[in-house]
């Protein structure tokens, strides 16, 4: 079952602190982010994410961080070098390649 919950990065620490929140739906999970932030004085950075997708973060503007991130877009995940689709890629690219010679 997927929770809410937020990573904590603190200056000078290795680690990260994790919170688990007590939240229905993004916006009350982002509310309780928000009101969490008071316990850690000093805070960098705090990521939510609702299982292993990221819904929205806080940065300490005192610390030279901008007050929100920018929306970013999905990557698109691409296929390992040596996949067979990489391989008939390859393939047809090279074929391509000596047509274009002879033409």
């Amino acid at each position: 079952m997927d929770c809410y919950f937020c990573i904590v990065n603190l200056p000078g620490k290795m680690g990260a602190d994790v919170c688990v929140l007590a939240a229905a739906d993004d916006v009350s999970a982002m509310t309780a982010m928000a009101d969490r932030a008071l316990y850690w004085v000093g805070y960098e950075t705090i990521f939510l994410y609702y299982g292993e997708r990221f819904v929205g973060s806080l940065a300490d503007g005192n610390k030279g961080f901008p007050s929100a991130w920018p929306e970013r877009k999905p990557v698109r995940a691409t296929r390992a070098p040596g996949s067979q689709r990489s391989a008939r890629f390859r393939q047809s690219a090279a074929s391509e390649t000596v047509v274009r010679k002879a033409g």
